[in-house]
């Protein structure tokens, strides 16, 4: 990086001839970020171009030195010139981002993935040390989630992941080195917590949560199919762990009642016997797809009722409020008597309109008889 035109070198250069022979001109390699400068017979070597250390480290420079005579005579020398490096380069990861997956329980100190960096500068200014950007994550300092090695870059788990609580922690990594000024760079390092199954389902309904049994009541008189309860359960967990079968265990007659697989209903099989001992048992096994499964248990006792108890079904609002009844009532009566008072009226205009003798009525006939005009 040094500038254009900086003096590299000087060189003199003589010949002990006289005249044209004595005169001495110096060239160098062609193809190089260098030119000469003369002053009498003292050359200077300047840059042309910049220089850059981690495209070209060093320069093999070959000086011609010729005369004027005739025939000319020359000599030449080599020059090494060797680059210093400066801290010009940040350091960079040799990913864009990286992704880690870890199962939820795992054991704290658990090696998560490991990020790599480089830096193409030299000594000190190659020497790179890793770091993670402090946040919070849920109210907590990323340092007690995670920890990085600041010489290889390897990441552990500071603690065991629930994946019920958390499932992605973005972590911000950074890349130092040790030039001066020190140069730095960041990525994003993903850690997904992979759910297992540690949760056993749990039962909603029937029957609140802690209680072991559950109690229903049924009529006997209820038709094959009938839908008698419904067992609601859920799973905290997510994917396959959270996909939930039913089905009965103990009941105390297999003939009477079935559940079904994923819904968890529990119907009739056949209509009830007078023999069907009451109250009926029944253990309903709701079961989770992990692995290994896990499940838990309910029990429902149904009460069989010799009494119908049928559910009416419910009235609109504005039939079951006593004042909207009565007005419903009024307006029915009164479209009742309209109806009558009109039939009424026709009536009597049909019987006026028949005795024709009466002039008065004549042109109404008229109207209510269209036939009537064209007779007359």
């Amino acid at each position: 990086n040094t500038p254009v035109g900086t003096i590299v070198g000087l060189f003199s250069v003589r010949d002990r001839d006289s005249g044209e022979s004595g005169e001495v001109r110096l060239h160098i390699s062609p193809n190089l970020p260098f030119k000469l400068q003369s002053s009498d017979n003292h050359y200077s070597l300047i840059t042309s171009d910049i220089l850059d250390r981690e495209k070209v480290s060093q320069y093999t420079i070959e000086l011609t030195a010729a005369d004027l005579g005739s025939p000319p005579l020359s000599s030449k020398s080599t020059v090494t010139l060797l680059i210093s490096d400066v801290n010009d380069n940040p350091p960079g990861f040799s990913q864009p981002f990286y992704n880690a997956y870890i199962q939820e329980n795992n054991k704290p100190g658990s090696l998560l993935c490991t990020v790599s960096a480089s830096d193409p500068d030299e000594g000190d200014n190659s020497h790179v040390m890793y770091s993670i950007d402090e946040k919070q994550i849920q109210d907590f300092s990323i340092s007690s989630f995670v920890y990085i090695n600041s010489q290889n870059g390897n990441i552990y788990a500071q603690r065991s992941f629930d994946y019920e609580h958390i499932q992605v922690l973005q972590i911000p990594v950074w890349v130092e080195d040790a030039g001066s000024p020190k140069l730095r760079s960041n990525i994003t390092v993903y850690v997904y917590v992979l759910d297992v199954n540690d949760n056993s389902p749990v039962i909603l309904y029937p029957g609140i949560s802690g209680e072991i049994t559950a109690q229903q009541r049924i009529p006997r008189s209820v038709a094959v199919n009938y839908l008698v309860t419904k067992v609601t359960a859920v799973d905290a967990d997510s994917g396959h762990n959270a996909w939930l079968s039913y089905s009965l265990v103990q009941p105390t007659d297999l003939s009477l009642f079935r559940v079904a697989q994923y819904t968890g209903e529990i119907r009739t099989v056949r209509v009830f016997k007078e023999t069907d001992s009451s109250p009926q048992k029944i253990l309903v096994l709701v079961r989770d797809n992990g692995d290994p499964a896990l499940s838990t248990t309910v029990t429902i006792l149904m009460s069989l009722d010799d009494q119908v108890h049928e559910e009416r079904p419910k009235t609109r609002d504005f039939l079951t409020d006593s004042k909207n009844s009565d007005t419903t009532l009024y307006l029915i009566i009164s479209l009742v008597a309209l109806s009558i008072l009109s039939l009424a009226v026709f009536i009597v205009l049909s019987v006026k309109c028949v005795r024709k003798d009466n002039g008065n009525f004549s042109s109404l006939c008229d109207c209510l008889s269209p036939g009537s005009s064209q007779s007359r």
